[in-house]
């Protein structure tokens, strides 16, 4: 969260410009208000008072709260909230009203929090400063998402985000982005979350490629889990022309993959194969010896699929296409066992197993589970360790084996 600091001088018996103590001013709203007064008004005398009063509370409830004297920064809080704002700046009440809040909150008295920083909001109803409100939106929505009230929690992130998109702060308006897209995610609301990354989008494209093309393939896998594969597709295409450009092979073949996968889900198997045979060309064209963990990876990700593909086929009574399917089977779980990548194994093995079960090898299908066990025990995989168990009791059920089973 922003530090908020109360730069606050020392008294004197009389207010004037060069007297001011400057901070930054998107981080000190006080040093705003009291330039803006001093100018544009004939103060009296009781109102430079009232003012000094002020001054002096705020300075040393901020003090308080950071040195975590936390009743301490209440009571001074307080002596300011006794005005009003025909008084006192409104910018002023509410931060009183905000160190109230903040005091609370550390000390896990939310419902107090909660009052109090809604107060403060408010109260500066009355005041042209917009940087400070960005603070206390950015606190409510800290609030509500730690209480589950992710509605809620977005609603105040989104108004702190429309101040940062007022004062042009990027840094900030990253942040908030960020947040306000993992609160959609986490209420599975995609669509959502995909009109936020796409906005976030432009805003790393200035400041890191990098992270632009992280985030183009969230985007990407978001539009997959909408199926909408049309987005999908071109943003893979874009991110396929950038790996080009900069010669980056591994990236290429990631995002070839990713095709693979898109076409995969939309089962169109001609541009499926298409995909492929670019991926397969791609990966060959290396010198072997300078192929990397994460291109034989990939490789192996690839045959999986090409497996799962042929598995379908089979299924159609086409036991070629079954036999086509365990070779890639096979295949993929040596790449994976020679990275160590032994999940992966795992799941090509199974794979393999529900091959045989199909054309009534039971033995071989027994076979490649018990294989696959003590990988999916060592990854805590819970769920495809039990598909396993009950592949190899289906098997010892057709040889009549049923005490094992």
């Amino acid at each position: 969260m922003r530090l908020l600091t109360f730069l606050l001088c020392a008294t004197t018996l009389v207010i004037s410009v060069d007297d001011l103590c400057y901070g930054d001013p998107m981080l000190d709203p006080i040093d705003d208000q009291y330039l803006k007064l001093k100018i544009d008004s004939t103060l009296s005398s009781d109102s430079i008072q009232r003012l000094h009063f002020v001054q002096y509370h705020l300075r040393e409830a901020h003090q308080s709260l950071n040195t975590n004297q936390l009743d301490s920064a209440i009571t001074h809080a307080e002596m300011i909230t006794k005005y009003d704002v025909n008084e006192i700046p409104g910018s002023l009440l509410s931060q009183a009203f905000y160190i109230i809040g903040k005091a609370n909150r550390i000390n896990n008295r939310t419902d107090l929090a909660l009052k109090n920083y809604l107060v403060a909001i408010q109260k500066l109803r009355y005041s042209d400063e917009i940087g400070y409100r960005s603070v206390i939106y950015q606190e409510l929505g800290a609030i509500y998402q730690e209480n589950g009230w992710i509605s809620k929690s977005i609603e105040k992130y989104i108004e702190a985000l429309k101040v940062e998109d007022k004062l042009g702060n990027e840094y900030k308006q990253i942040e908030f982005l960020n947040t306000i897209i993992a609160l959609y995610l986490q209420s599975n609301d995609y669509n959502n979350a995909i009109l936020y990354q796409e906005r976030l989008l432009p805003l790393y494209s200035r400041h890191d490629i990098h992270k632009a093309l992280d985030l183009m393939q969230d985007i990407s896998d978001n539009y997959m889990v909408v199926k909408n594969y049309q987005s999908a597709v071109f943003l893979q295409s874009q991110i396929l022309d950038v790996k080009k450009k900069y010669n980056d092979v591994d990236g290429q073949l990631s995002v070839l993959l990713e095709f693979l996968k898109i076409y995969q889900q939309q089962q169109d198997y001609t541009k499926l194969f298409t995909y492929h045979k670019y991926f397969s060309n791609l990966y060959h064209s290396q010198n072997k010896k300078e192929l990397t963990d994460k291109a034989r990876s990939l490789k192996g990700e690839s045959l999986l699929i090409l497996g799962d593909v042929f598995t379908i086929f089979g299924n159609l009574n086409v036991k070629e296409n079954y036999e086509r399917a365990l070779s890639y089977y096979d295949t993929a779980s040596s790449i994976f066992y020679a990275l160590g990548h032994y999940g992966k194994v795992a799941e090509a093995k199974l794979s393999g197993a529900r091959i045989y079960h199909n054309l009534e090898e039971y033995k071989s299908a027994i076979e490649y589970c018990e294989l696959a066990v003590p990988y999916f025990i060592q990854d805590n995989d819970y769920y495809k360790l039990m598909l396993s168990y009950q592949l190899i009791s289906e098997s010892y059920m057709k040889l009549d084996k049923f005490k094992a089973a």
